[in-house]
């Protein structure tokens, strides 16, 4: 648990695989998940966090 203090999070998400680093790599997390088409969501449930949202277009390239 951290408490207190700032804590930065990176979290990478690609249809059912995702990566939290916390705080640059200190604390690190990574899964699979399977969700139903409506859970399509990330919800917080402390502190007032801040954040910026990138959508990544990652499409297979073609010659």
């Amino acid at each position: 648990m951290i408490e207190n203090q700032t804590t930065t999070a990176s979290i990478f998400i690609d249809k059912s695989v995702f990566e939290i680093f916390i705080n640059k790599g200190e604390k690190v997390f990574s899964g699979r998940i399977f969700p139903h088409n409506d859970q399509n969501g990330i919800f917080i449930t402390e502190g007032n966090p801040t954040g910026t949202y990138y959508e990544l277009d990652y499409g297979r390239k073609t010659n």
